[in-house]
């Protein structure tokens, strides 16, 4: 597969996986998302040489997205509407999102990788876009959404960078 192919792959599956996610949620049926983004997940590996490596860079997102996600959901700036085992944790389907998200660091995103300031940016920036469009959806709502948007715009501008850190350092892709 050509590298433009398995960006457009990547950037179509991410967007199907997010939308099955909230979706998924939103009606109800929160295992919805966990099984798309399973598939897409293998579907990623598949397309990848260094399997392990990507499998230790998506692991290690999804813990700083799961870390971070928690100390959301204690302090009430998100409000998950269903798919939580444990009140202080984020729903399963928000977690199989950090994997879905994670899929695209060393692909769609990969440009990234050494435009640590320009990751800040693009995190304050959609960040808040990416959860204002989950809320829209019916998958996350806001108990101060002025406040929860600030606090999301500030936080995304420092993970994306440190997600992108950890991508690059253990950057696999050879497609």
């Amino acid at each position: 597969m050509s590298n433009r192919t398995h960006l457009l792959v990547n950037i179509v599956l991410f967007q199907l996986g997010w939308l099955s996610c909230v979706w998924g949620a939103s009606i109800g049926k929160p295992w919805l998302g966990p099984v798309c983004v399973l598939v897409i997940v293998l579907i990623h590996l598949y397309l990848v040489r260094a399997r392990l490596n990507e499998i230790k860079m998506m692991t290690q997102v999804a813990l700083i997205g799961v870390i971070w996600e928690s100390f959301m959901v204690t302090t009430d700036c998100l409000i998950y509407l269903n798919g939580q085992f444990l009140n202080y944790l984020p729903p399963y389907w928000i977690i199989a999102m950090w994997f879905l998200f994670a899929t695209t660091l060393n692909v769609s995103l990969r440009w990234l990788h050494r435009r640590i300031l320009l990751a800040s940016i693009m995190g304050i920036i959609f960040g808040p876009i990416t959860y204002y469009g989950g809320a829209k959806l019916g998958g996350v709502t806001f108990t101060a959404p002025a406040f929860s948007m600030m606090v999301i715009a500030v936080s995304w501008g420092v993970l994306l960078p440190i997600i992108t850190i950890v991508a690059r350092r253990l950057e696999p892709l050879e497609t």
